[in-house]
């Protein structure tokens, strides 16, 4: 009797881990589906966005329409990122919108080298993510440069982006030429795809 009652115990507590495990999985496909949706979501907002957009030059349209079709995989906070530099050029606020972009650049790179500079100076995963926060833009793009990642060219580009950024985080209302706005934004756009390993047009 006693073996009986072990048996069913046992086939009951089995088949609530099969329900359980069910449940499991159907909440993580679930979820999985979510964020799927959510990154078509992001990504056709920001298509949206480009054909209404008036104050963003021609090219610039082109390219960043290049950037998010060929990146369906980018992820949600880069994706808020680009709509957030897109409503900053509708808003006439170019070089604000160019410093966000080198700060996508700058997290970009972090993501990218950090493992490799940080190597063996850091214990956890929480201590790394605090080394690689403090990493200076400039310390990343001349690791970068160091490993040939990019050229001389792509190099000098990203300081220019660096350097535009840092005025406007430190000056007051920095204003820079149409020409060089269009410049640091098509560089800024050609250093996102060189880092996801894509050609640009």
């Amino acid at each position: 009797m006693k073996k009986d009652h072990l048996l069913i115990g046992g086939g009951v507590i089995f088949i609530i881990l099969l329900i359980w495990l069910s449940m499991e999985l159907d909440e993580k496909k679930r979820l999985n589906e979510e964020n799927e949706a959510l990154k078509k979501d992001r990504l056709k907002l920001i298509r949206e966005y480009l054909k209404i957009a008036k104050e963003i030059p021609t090219e610039i349209k082109a390219q960043l329409e290049k950037l998010v079709l060929e990146y369906e995989d980018l992820d949600n906070k880069v994706a808020k990122e680009l709509l957030d530099v897109l409503n900053l050029i509708e808003q006439k606020m170019e070089t604000k919108a160019i410093a966000s972009l080198a700060k996508i650049i700058e997290n970009l790179l972090k993501d990218k080298f950090a493992p490799e500079m940080l190597k063996g100076k850091f214990t956890d995963k929480t201590e790394f993510e605090m080394k690689k926060k403090r990493i200076k833009f400039f310390k990343i793009v001349e690791f970068a440069k160091s490993e040939n990642f990019l050229s001389e060219h792509e190099y000098n580009l990203t300081n220019l982006l660096r350097d535009f950024r840092n005025k406007e985080s430190h000056e007051l209302s920095v204003e820079l030429g149409k020409n060089w706005r269009t410049i640091a934004f098509l560089t800024g756009i050609e250093i996102v795809f060189k880092i996801k390993g894509k050609k640009a047009a």
